[in-house]
């Protein structure tokens, strides 16, 4: 299963390297270390994204999408990609 965040409006390929830790069970304090940002900043901008994906929080997210590889691509690369939404 891959979740493509390229067909959700405002997130960006930098927010696939969060949500990758964030299936790896990272704390936001080391995932903001990695990316050399604060923990609040990283907090924000990953409940912004949890709303943009349509789950709760962080631990919705992880049941959502516990197993799915997070990429981002454009319609326009020539992997074709299954963007279904999980039900």
């Amino acid at each position: 299963k891959i979740l493509n965040l390229a067909i959700y409006p405002g997130l960006t390929e930098s927010d696939v390297v969060l949500l990758q830790k964030v299936l790896e069970n990272e704390q936001y304090k080391n995932i903001a270390r990695a990316v050399y940002k604060a923990p609040g900043t990283i907090r924000n901008r990953l409940n912004k994204i949890y709303d943009l994906l349509g789950v709760m929080d962080r631990m919705g997210f992880i049941s959502t999408y516990l197993g799915y590889e997070i990429v981002f691509e454009n319609s326009s690369d020539s992997r074709e990609i299954d963007i279904t939404k999980p039900k």
